[in-house]
């Protein structure tokens, strides 16, 4: 009796062993929540904690069974999109679809209100419009002017954004791609005077010069002095296809002008800082470097001098810089003419997996008392290589994954100069911890650039040569010296 009662128990154990086996494989190799969220969560009460959304390139026509009635405003959409039976996520090579759109921006607020975060503003550092520009939209079958169109997916973007953070502050800045011209190509004075309703949402001390040129000033919140400002840039007005000489009498020339004027009087506050936002960072353009084989720079040199020239006259008052425009998460050391660190450049990655990176969005925290950026993490979408993608709902097995803080990932103190020059000369060494570190995160885990190994000179120098000819002295060094 005793062997049958044995077998009789085994018979039931074994069946609902087997049924609970997959589930228990699943918990063990996917973190839970609880996980996740202690890399999101902070005890310090003098840190605050923001939302940064880069190179979101919203593509509204991707979807073949959505067909647009003539006329209609791109904000009247929201119903066709939230009825489509399309819900595959973009996939690499692709801009984002409104399913990948939805899914970041849902995981946002997800992820806020699960690890009990509290977003004090968000940043969108450009370009909200697809890949192609205004002509391409036309081209789509979008109803409406070009100038409308392009408008348009700026303000439907910041509406989305808008409806899951409500109580947030949210500031834009505007991209290369954001212009009813094309990209690259300056907007025109009707577009300017529309966007800035779009761009700035909330927010204390708002002033931007008459006429509006796409960049501003604002109060940032969270921070205990009022005299902290956001300063949002247009950098399109200084990108190297601009042909901009930032003279007095042009509008990058303007552009710098106010810059200065705007650091003048935030120094004049007796200590209080600014922090830039920006689309198109100042530097080199490595990925085109290495297609055209000739130092690609991402300015137009004249600009690029005059701004550095700027933020060094005002040293101390400009803490951080948020850039994006690369698809990658990067960094950047802004240095004067005398090698001299300045600040650092957050560098946000992509909403968009057009260059083969995971599509990701990033949380920041940062020093209450000045604003200055003391952490960050990517949350990214690992796409499956090879199979479309499809819709994510919110859920606690979320493939949403937090990756680690970047002062952890680079075992550093938190992400000030001092820090960021370490890990820049770690980095340098192709074989060092930092280096792998850096490769992992840097097209958010999608290891899109397998060619960085045998450029990394390129990649290294970049970080912290933002000249050509500091850049081409640090990849190739004058015969004699290392």
């Amino acid at each position: 009796m005793k062997n049958s009662r044995r077998l009789f128990d085994i018979s039931i154990v074994l069946p609902l062993f087997f049924a609970l086996v997959p589930g228990l494989l699943r918990a063990a190799a996917k973190p839970s929540s609880g996980t996740q969220c202690e890399r999101l969560r902070t005890s310090d009460r003098d840190t605050g904690t923001f939302l940064m959304l880069s190179d979101i390139h919203f593509d509204p026509f991707d979807d073949p069974k959505i067909n647009v009635p003539e006329g209609e405003p791109l904000k009247d959409w929201q119903g066709d999109f939230d009825h489509s039976k399309d819900t595959e996520i973009s996939n690499y090579g692709k801009d984002t679809r409104y399913p990948l759109l939805k899914s970041a921006i849902d995981h946002a607020a997800a992820f806020a209100q699960r690890c009990n975060l509290t977003y004090d503003y968000v940043i969108v550092s450009g370009d909200y419009t697809y890949h192609g520009g205004a002509p391409s939209i036309n081209a789509a079958g979008g109803a409406g002017s070009n100038s409308q169109q392009s408008l348009e997916i700026i303000e439907f973007v910041t509406q989305m954004i808008r409806h899951r953070f409500p109580k947030v502050p949210v500031f834009g800045a505007l991209g290369n791609n954001d212009s009813d011209r094309g990209d690259y190509n300056t907007p025109s004075k009707a577009f300017f005077s529309k966007v800035r309703r779009a761009l700035i949402s909330g927010g204390h001390g708002v002033h931007s010069p008459k006429p509006f040129r796409g960049y501003y000033r604002v109060t940032m919140p969270g921070v205990s002095a009022p005299g902290n400002e956001l300063v949002i840039l247009n950098t399109g007005l200084w990108s190297q296809r601009s042909g901009s000489t930032c003279s007095q009498k042009d509008a990058g020339g303007e552009e710098v002008a106010w810059l200065g004027s705007t650091l003048a009087a935030i120094k004049s506050k007796h200590g209080e800082t600014a922090t830039l936002v920006m689309h198109i960072p100042p530097g080199i353009d490595v990925a085109s470097t290495l297609q055209k084989k000739t130092t690609v720079p991402l300015w137009s040199e004249p600009c690029q001098r005059e701004f550095i020239d700027t933020v060094a006259r005002y040293r101390g008052v400009v803490v951080d810089i948020y850039a994006a425009h690369i698809h990658r998460d990067d960094f950047r050391i802004l240095s004067d003419r005398q090698h001299a660190p300045l600040c650092p450049i957050h560098i946000v990655t992509a909403i968009s997996p057009i260059y083969r990176n995971n599509p990701a969005f990033e949380v920041g925290w940062y020093n209450k008392a000045n604003g200055a950026l003391i952490d960050y993490a990517a949350i990214r979408l690992k796409l499956a290589r090879g199979t479309p993608p499809v819709s994510y709902p919110v859920d606690e097995e979320t493939p949403w994954d937090i990756e680690r803080r970047f002062a952890a990932g680079y075992h550093v103190h938190s992400y000030d100069l001092s820090d960021l020059e370490l890990v820049a000369s770690e980095i340098r060494s192709p074989d060092s911890a930092a280096a792998r570190m850096y490769q992992e995160r840097y097209a958010s885990g999608a290891h899109a650039d397998p060619g960085m190994s045998a450029n990394w000179s390129l990649y290294s120098c970049g970080q912290t040569e933002l000249t050509i000819p500091g850049f081409d002295n640090c990849v190739r060094p004058p015969e004699g010296q290392k």
